[in-house]
Formats: C-alpha cells, structure tokens, sequence
C-alpha cells in the first residue's frame, strides 16, 4: 500500500512539474477590461497549454522556466501583460513571441540570459511591445547588450536594464526612436563608472526620464550630457557623496525639469557633508518644480 501511494505521489508531482496542463496552483481573476491569471510559484518547467484565451495579464514569475520555444506559448491574442520574472532562462528561440504578439508590457528581468542566448528575430513581432523589463540577466559576463535584439521594437517607450562596468548602448539602440524612460541598475558588489562617454549610444533618442539606482564608483562631469531632452532625472547610491552627484549635473545646467531626485548619497562621513556655493554651481542653473536631495548626509549648506 505505501508503495502504491510512493507511486501516486510521484505521479502527481511529474503532473504538476513536467505537465503543460494548467496546474492547480494557477489562479485567475477577472479585472477590468479582461482577466488575470497567475502561476507564480507553481515550479513550473513549461508554460501551460490551457490558459483561457481571453487571459490579457499572465503572470509566470518565480517558476523553473529555462527554454522558451516557438510553441511554448498558446494562442493568446488578448494577452496585455506578460511576467516571465525570476524564471532559470537561458534561452529564448526565434518567434518565441508569435503566439503573444499584441503584448505591450514583458518581463523578462532576474534570469539567466546573455546577449548570444536571445534570437534576433524573438521580438520582431510584438509591434506593440512598449514596456520591456530586462535587468539582472547575464549580459555583463560578455559586457554586450542584445542590441540587435533590441533594435526590432521600434514603438518601446520604457527600458529597465542592468549596467555594468564599462557599459556602452551600442547601435542596436539606434532603432529605439520612441524610448523615453530608461531605469537603470548596478549591482551593489561590482559598482559602476558613469563615463562621458557611457550614454553616447543613447543621444538621438527622445529621452525625458532617467533613473540609476545602485553603486555607482564615479561619476565623470559631464556624463549627462548626451541626454539633451530630460525633464526627469533619479539618482540613488549609498556610495559617494552628495557632492559628487551635485557636479554630475554639469552635463544639464541651464535645463528647466519637472523632477530632479538625488538621494542616498551617504558616504561614511561622519561630521556630514557640508556644501558650498560652488558644489551647488550647476544646480542653481535648473529650474526644476520638484527637488529632493533627502538622505544625503548633509550637515549644511554655507552660500558665502
């Protein structure tokens, strides 16, 4: 009798695991203007076949997924939003996205990608892909974005990636004419230098927000120089000083903004950091509606 019940068991798990059935884990909802379904966490190793084809949110985040392939995907032509998010994918094959081509948000952040490991052709027909979340993948083994991978999503509007040392927006970028908001991230163990000549990639585009988060090493003047139409700038280290990100904004004195946020700034100083007229030169050039230097160590502020 146990072992029958060993064998149940097991039958069940290979079921659940290894079956492109829909588990019973996946739970749905109906949302305004269509319906949810989400499968976080059900250890899935494929993508079920069985969603309902009205499903215009899925969420597959935090599974085993590591392959995805031309028919992994079902027919969902409703399909707005897709998470494919803390997955183990190493690679995804050519028109992996046929079957979800009107998605207009994907996530394909914390996995296991690199720059070879994604077809040119996997986005080529999402055509009203705006939204692509692609941090904290594996690009910085080989320090080279999937530019050509890229430079097929010609209506993207918002970009989320992971920077490295000695990153650079190479012409794959130069497709991407209706980017305007980029939120950038570096990893705390290996920081960043913010060089001159870092964004030069990126100094056609549209840009009008742009947000680093992480460890940033240094920061060079004139590194924001290339973002010649930004209203909105988010800078966030606990390393460095406030003072170094205040003579980083050399690179857009003069601009008016609607945001200008430097926070976190707090290198262990421990009398504080006082600033001088001359470390807030370039900042009393912007003309900015909404300011914020919070947590930043600042002990004072003398203007003689």
């Amino acid at each position: 009798m146990a072992d029958i019940m060993v064998v149940v068991l097991f039958y069940i798990s290979w079921i659940v695991h290894y079956s492109d059935a829909l588990p019973a884990c996946c739970q749905t909802t109906n949302i305004p203007g269509g319906r949810y379904m989400t499968c976080s966490g059900c250890r899935l190793l494929v993508v079920p076949q069985d969603i309902p084809n009205n499903t215009t949110v899925l969420d597959l985040s935090n599974n085993n997924l590591k392959v995805l392939k031309q028919d992994s995907f079902p027919q969902l032509l409703h399909l707005k939003k897709l998470n494919l998010q803390r997955n183990q994918l190493i690679r995804i094959s050519p028109r992996a996205f046929d079957s979800v081509s009107n998605i207009d948000e994907l996530d394909i952040s914390d996995n296991k990608l690199e720059h070879f490991s994604m077809d040119v052709s996997i986005f080529i027909s999402l055509k009203n892909l705006t939204t692509l979340k692609m941090d904290r993948n594996n690009f910085y083994f080989k320090k080279v974005y999937p530019g050509d991978v890229l430079s097929t999503l010609i209506n993207l509007r918002i970009l989320f990636l992971y920077i490295f040392n000695g990153f650079n927006f190479n012409t794959g970028f130069s497709n991407l004419g209706q980017l305007q908001k980029v939120y950038l991230f570096v990893g705390w163990s290996t920081g960043v230098f913010l060089k001159n000549t870092s964004f030069i990639g990126l100094k056609q585009r549209n840009i009008t927000h742009l947000s680093i988060h992480g460890y940033i090493k240094y920061m060079e003047k004139n590194f924001l120089s290339p973002f010649t139409r930004l209203t909105d700038l988010d800078l966030q280290s606990k390393h460095r000083t406030v003072r170094d990100a205040l003579q980083g904004l050399y690179g857009i004195r003069g601009k008016t903004m609607n945001s200008l946020s430097i926070t976190g700034f707090s290198e262990q100083i421990s009398s504080g950091v006082v600033l001088t007229k001359s470390d807030i030169s370039y900042l009393a050039t912007i003309c900015v509606k909404k300011l914020s230097l919070v947590d930043n160590d600042i002990f004072a502020i003398l203007m003689l």
